[in-house]
């Protein structure tokens, strides 16, 4: 049976210092909105993070997110804003970080103790679902993604 893998994915958001939300690429000719909406969040208080990979390889743990952020809960959702971001493939994980210490928790099992989600609202069976269904293309019209966290 295979080991529950979401110890990359913290050790990923963890290890990286969170920066301001709406960071922008200046470099990139064409950008785009990219708004991200964290729902079953009812009754619950505190934030949630999202990490944005732009490959499997990302995605996978081996190079880090290419952009981090938090967001507080307001009515049981977070809503994320990401604004001048270079247009092309995404893909998100996000969690409620329920005791705000910065990573995804887990239990002796190695199964999150948090809720989380991925972009698409694609779940992994033993771990990370497949870059291959969690990635969506950000266009010059925007991505308004809403997430259910679980």
């Amino acid at each position: 049976m295979k080991k529950f893998g979401f110890g990359l994915l913290s050790l990923a958001l963890a290890s990286l210092a969170l920066t301001t939300l709406g960071a922008s690429s200046a470099n990139a000719p064409e950008s785009g909105v990219l708004t991200f909406t964290a729902t079953g969040l009812a009754g619950q208080k505190g934030e949630v993070r999202i990490a944005l990979y732009r490959n499997a390889e990302s995605f996978e743990g081996k190079k880090p997110p290419s952009d981090v952020g938090t967001a507080p809960i307001e009515d049981g959702k977070a809503r994320f804003v990401f604004e001048g971001m270079p247009l092309g493939e995404y893909a998100a994980a996000l969690f409620y970080d329920k005791n705000a210490n910065g990573k995804l928790d887990h239990g002796m099992l190695g199964k999150p103790t948090e809720s989380y989600g991925f972009s698409n609202n694609v779940r992994g069976k033993f771990g990370l679902p497949p870059y291959e269904k969690v990635k969506f293309t950000l266009t010059a019209a925007g991505a308004n993604l809403e997430v259910q966290l679980e």
